[in-house]
């Protein structure tokens, strides 16, 4: 909410990842020269995948290809995310596959080669959308319920210019992005303006 990022404080904001190192160096703090972590910091050596089915019972389905051809078996479909590659125990010798579709009705993943269509979103729907700024800024730069905006849709994903409709909540990308992932954020910008985000709910190519 607008009013809480108000109070916001980051002691850290106008440094480099690098000033920080240096700081934390001459301390002599032991995360100094720590590697950076982009997985779930909280988990320690084990992977996702264990931490997951100490949760959640395996349920063996069918991988299948864009085309429906058999390629393997998984341990459970919610054990995969869009986009994934590594993990998936294809042998076919033609790959890389990446997760492209889940079908969680028949317990199916259905994996693509990089150059395939189906790996490939130009519109998605988002739910949950929340603006960080005032409602005289958003209707300054919306045009018929849409708005220009630069957008990305995972960590550090370069921004990419899209439409955003506001009252459809349709994000419609100037070129097609590679594996969305259902359940991610997307987060859009005006400029250098954060002007908000919301949860991806559907690819609707």
């Amino acid at each position: 909410k607008k009013q809480r990022i108000k109070k916001i404080l980051f002691p850290l904001g106008d440094l480099t990842k690098e000033e920080v190192r240096k700081i934390a160096k001459d301390f002599d703090l032991p995360v100094a020269e720590k590697k950076d972590s982009q997985g779930i910091c909280f988990l320690g050596p084990i992977k996702l995948i264990d931490f997951l089915k100490e949760f959640l019972p395996e349920n063996r389905g069918l991988i299948l290809d864009s085309k429906g051809r058999i390629l393997g078996n998984h341990p459970g479909y919610y054990f995969f995310t869009e986009g994934q590659r590594h993990g998936l125990n294809i042998k076919t010798g033609d790959g890389p596959y990446y997760v492209a579709l889940k079908d969680p009705k028949r317990n199916y993943i259905i994996v693509a080669r990089e150059n395939e269509e189906i790996l490939y979103s130009k519109k998605i729907k988002l739910k949950n959308v929340n603006f960080l700024v005032s409602k005289n800024f958003l209707n300054n730069i919306t045009k018929n319920n849409k708005i220009e905006v630069l957008t990305r849709c995972r960590y550090r994903q370069p921004l990419i210019k899209a439409i955003f409709d506001i009252k459809n909540k349709i994000l419609e990308f100037e070129t097609p992005i590679k594996a969305i992932a259902l359940g991610q954020s997307a987060v859009f910008y005006y400029n250098d303006i954060l002007l908000g985000g919301g949860v991806i709910a559907k690819r609707l190519n």
